[in-house]
């Protein structure tokens, strides 16, 4: 159960049926295992590498997966000061994207044409917490720097030019005050703007039905209409292309 806590992932216990039916001993006590909190950020040298390479670039882009959970204000920050536009890979969506004013959509596979821009005409990236394992959709030629919580995660889909291993939220947290704040937003409007356009597109294709017939793309915009209209919870399930219209259409 620690591992599982500490590593956020799952665990099997096993317990024999003949233990369930013995005695506990005098004097036993219940203990909860709980997840620890720790400050985990990269030291001082590799911080300020990481600001040199992100102050001397002038069309930042950051990459944000799902070690974003419970960095959201931070993230919304870094991209304040980067004055970068926010390409969400899809494990990350439910952790970037809402509220977000910097976020370009998905890129990937099942991604939006908006976000593939963003990060094939940037002159840096900025890898928060993903493993984004689409080697084609990455651009080249660029300095990477990649923050994770796992060192030996980094540097697998794409060459690093400077490694951060800490949680998203130390990291950016130790970094800010090291970067310079951008003026210059031509390259996150330019992304925006093409976000719309793609967005728009996307949803005219969720309305667009014939003989009074409902779009299956139209079920993701009605259950995201309906998820921020009453809070409650909208659930789909499904496989291929259901699964690719969710990932577009629900926004959070």
């Amino acid at each position: 159960m620690r591992t599982a806590l500490e590593r956020r992932g799952v665990a099997v216990v096993v317990v024999p049926g003949e233990v369930f039916l013995a005695e506990s001993s005098a004097g036993w006590k219940v203990r909860p295992v709980l997840k620890t909190e720790s400050v985990l950020r990269p030291d001082d040298r590799s911080l300020t590498a990481a600001a040199d390479v992100l102050n001397q670039s002038s069309r930042v882009t950051i990459l944000a997966g799902a070690g974003c959970a419970g960095a959201h204000g931070e993230l919304v920050k870094i991209a304040a000061a980067l004055k970068a536009p926010v390409v969400h890979a899809l494990r990350g969506k439910e952790f970037v994207e809402y509220d977000n004013p910097y976020d370009v959509g998905m890129t990937g596979l099942i991604g939006f044409s908006s976000g593939y821009r963003a990060m094939e005409h940037c002159d840096a990236l900025l890898m928060l917490g993903t493993d984004f394992p689409y080697r084609a959709f990455y651009p080249e030629g660029v300095p990477v720097i990649q923050v994770d919580i796992r060192g030996e995660q980094i540097g697998r889909r794409v060459p690093v030019e400077v490694a951060l291993v800490g949680t998203v939220r130390d990291t950016i947290d130790a970094l800010l005050p090291l970067l310079a704040m951008k003026n210059d937003s031509e390259h996150l409007d330019r992304m925006t703007t093409h976000y719309r356009r793609a967005r728009a597109r996307l949803d005219r294709l969720a309305t667009e039905g014939s003989g009074g017939l409902i779009h299956p793309r139209d079920h993701g915009q009605r259950t995201a209409a309906g998820y921020r209209r009453t809070g409650e919870p909208a659930r789909t399930s499904g496989g291929g292309a259901v699964w690719r219209w969710r990932a577009r259409h629900v926004a959070r």
